[in-house]
């Protein structure tokens, strides 16, 4: 399976796919990414979006993403300071 960056915008890194709610930004997978399903990806990338969801829902984010990756897999997390 591949990696995975969600809402990514414009922004692309190599040897991801990008999963964005934007069609502005051309995403390999448009639209909601907690309607999505993933098995056995290696890597996530999370970067400016998890500050977007209160406590609750950011816990149930995690355990999606979570519930995605291979065994071994990694989610990367990028929120501001």
């Amino acid at each position: 399976m591949e990696n995975i960056s969600i809402g990514s915008g414009r922004k692309s890194y190599p040897g991801y796919k990008t999963i964005d709610i934007e069609s502005y930004a051309k995403p390999d997978y448009l639209g909601d990414f907690r309607t999505m399903k993933f098995s056995d990806v290696e890597a996530i990338r999370a970067d400016h979006i998890l500050e977007h969801f209160d406590r609750k829902e950011s816990l149930d984010v995690l355990r999606l993403w979570h519930s995605w990756l291979k065994p071994g897999g990694i989610i990367r997390i990028e929120t501001p300071d």
